[in-house]
């Protein structure tokens, strides 16, 4: 990832996220925080459960605390 993203002060990447383990995903995304290099969590669209399901929350409250 570095040597990606040093080729190109532009690029990004994307913090990709077990959505159906919340607690996981939340880690993941805490661990990320504040990494200049990434600039997004990625879940797919297609979930076990609406993505609006409190399933999910852990990863919706870790990505707001993130910013």
């Amino acid at each position: 990832l570095a040597e990606w993203v040093a080729r190109d002060g532009r690029f990004r990447a994307s913090v990709v996220v077990p959505y159906e383990d919340p607690e996981a995903s939340a880690r993941e995304i805490r661990l990320r925080a504040g990494d200049p290099r990434f600039a997004q969590v990625l879940m797919l669209s297609r979930t076990s459960q609406p993505g609006g399901n409190p399933h999910y929350w852990p990863i919706y409250e870790a990505a707001a605390e993130a910013g």
